[in-house]
């Protein structure tokens, strides 16, 4: 029986905030790796990159991932892969929609290189994600990948306030106790 070759996209993102972390995050870098990956696997096969250079990650209006997304839809590719989930996307409700629902509806494989996430992998899927979560000695996904408007100048954080906190609820007394 002959082994499933998919049709591969490489997705690469560098949003402003990201172009001053220099060499190690560039859309060049981001494409090696990913290139590198895909070359070391031989059930994948590029098709085509898609690249957002200066595009936030908080949103999928970005023009590459859309034109990505489009080809999905032909069925031009099958699979997309990433260096990491922060440069798919950074906004958990999106990541979440797309690897939950849409990319298993359309039968679409996503990797995220270096989170070691692929959705095809045996225990794979989005019920992986959280074993990437916080744990001690390994990196910290959801952390990464969220929008974070916290650091936003102006914001309650940023003001020292606590945010997000909800108030403990008042548990009556039983009658009689």
């Amino acid at each position: 029986m002959s082994k499933k070759i998919f049709k591969t996209g490489i997705y690469a993102r560098l949003s402003r905030e990201d172009a001053d972390g220099g060499q190690s995050n560039s859309i060049q870098s981001q494409r090696a790796i990913c290139l590198a990956y895909i070359e070391s696997h031989d059930d994948l096969e590029l098709v085509d990159t898609y690249i957002d250079d200066g595009e936030t990650g908080s949103n999928t209006d970005r023009p590459g991932f859309q034109r990505m997304l489009q080809d999905m839809r032909s069925g031009r590719i099958d699979c997309a892969v990433s260096k990491d989930m922060s440069r798919f996307s950074r906004n958990y409700i999106d990541a979440g929609n797309y690897l939950e629902k849409i990319f298993p509806a359309m039968g679409i494989r996503y990797i995220a290189i270096n989170d070691n996430y692929d959705s095809m992998a045996p225990g794979g899927g989005s019920d992986n994600i959280t074993l990437l979560l916080p744990q001690s000695g390994k990196r910290r996904l959801l952390p990464r990948y969220l929008h974070q408007d916290t650091h936003q100048p102006g914001s309650q954080a940023q003001k020292g306030r606590v945010c997000g906190q909800l108030r403990p609820l008042r548990i009556p007394e039983s009658p009689g106790g």
